[in-house]
C-alpha cells in the first residue's frame, strides 16, 4: 500500500489509484509535478492530533502551480461504484440483494456488510481497485504526465 508519509519517491500509477481510492479518509492528495511524488496534505482533523507536514502546507500556498490535485471518490461515486458491482453479478439472486440493499437506509455500510459476509470482500476490492486505477490512467492522460507509469505486477492496495 502506499506510504502516506513517505517523500521523494517517484510516482507510479498505483499511487494515484491508492490515492485516488483513500482521499477521504486522510486528506487531499497532489501530485507534485516538479519530484514528480504523490504527496498527502493533512487534513485539519488529524493536523490538530499533530500529525502534519508544514512545509507541505506552505510549499503548496507559495507554489500552485506545482502541484495538481487528484481527484477524489465521493459519496455518490462511492455508491454509483457499489451499484455497477451489483449489476455485473452472474449470480441474479446475489444481484438482486445487493441492488435491495442499495436502495435501503444505510445503503453503503450494509452493501459493505453484505460484502464481507458473503466471501466478496476480495472479488470487490479488486474491481474497486480497477476502476481507481483507470480513473488514474483518465487523471494522467488528461494533465499531461507521461512519466506517471503503470507498475508491473498484480494491483491491489
Amino acid at each position: 500500500m502506499f506510504n502516506f508519509f513517505q517523500r521523494k519517491k517517484k510516482a507510479q500509477l498505483k499511487d494515484v489509484a491508492d490515492a485516488i481510492a483513500f482521499a477521504n479518509r486522510t486528506g487531499k492528495y497532489y501530485y507534485k509535478k516538479s519530484d514528480e511524488e504523490v504527496v498527502l496534505k493533512i487534513d485539519r482533523a488529524f493536523a490538530a492530533m499533530g500529525v502534519s507536514d508544514p512545509e507541505l502546507d506552505r510549499d503548496i500556498k507559495e507554489r500552485p502551480e506545482d502541484y495538481i490535485a487528484i481527484p477524489v471518490l465521493t459519496a455518490a461515486d462511492e455508491m454509483q461504484l457499489m451499484m455497477n458491482y451489483a449489476k455485473i453479478q452472474s449470480d441474479r439472486s446475489l444481484q438482486a440483494e445487493l441492488i435491495r440493499t442499495l436502495q435501503s437506509p444505510g445503503a453503503m455500510r450494509s452493501f459493505r456488510s453484505r460484502i464481507r459476509s458473503g466471501g466478496l470482500q476480495e472479488n470487490w476490492d479488486q474491481y474497486r481497485c480497477d476502476i481507481c486505477m483507470k480513473i488514474a490512467e483518465n487523471w494522467a492522460k488528461e494533465n499531461g504526465l507521461k512519466g506517471i507509469r503503470p507498475q508491473t505486477g498484480k494491483g491491489g492496495f
